[in-house]
């Protein structure tokens, strides 16, 4: 199964914090993938930073610390 992530960014400019939010959808079916987990890696090494897990319909928001 291959899934395709559609992510928009916000940010709030006096605390400097913000959020990562968007879907996961099957890159075939065009279906919302519900409970997939997302997770923010760092470059080079994959460093684990945050995750969530999608909700029913496949969308998902992360706070960016």
């Amino acid at each position: 199964m291959f899934f395709l992530l559609w992510s928009g960014m916000t940010a709030n400019a006096q605390s400097g914090k913000g959020s990562f939010a968007g879907c996961v959808v099957d890159k075939d079916t065009k279906q919302s993938v519900g409970y997939a987990a997302v997770r923010l890696l760092t470059l080079p090494d994959s460093a684990f930073i945050a995750g969530v897990v999608t909700t029913d319909d496949g969308k998902f928001k992360m706070p960016i610390v």
